[in-house]
């Protein structure tokens, strides 16, 4: 089951939906700065690509080839 709530990313007001690392979307297909919630982030590391398997609930983003924790 996903969650969906507002946010608001760069003064634009949108509906988020939080994902586990295994379901986000391919990075490379989405536009860079697309963001989304990880509910399984392991050991998250601001800037760094984020890992599943554990219990952290961080924001992500894309950079067009990977999801970044930040």
């Amino acid at each position: 089951m996903s969650v969906t709530f507002n946010s608001i990313v760069g003064g634009v007001s949108s509906n988020s939906v939080m994902y586990t690392v295994a379901t986000l979307p391919n990075a490379s297909l989405l536009g860079t700065g697309t963001s989304a919630f990880v509910t399984d982030a392991l050991t998250p590391v601001v800037l760094s690509t984020v890992v599943g398997g554990g219990a952290a609930i961080v924001r992500v983003f894309s950079n067009g080839t990977n999801w970044i924790v930040g």
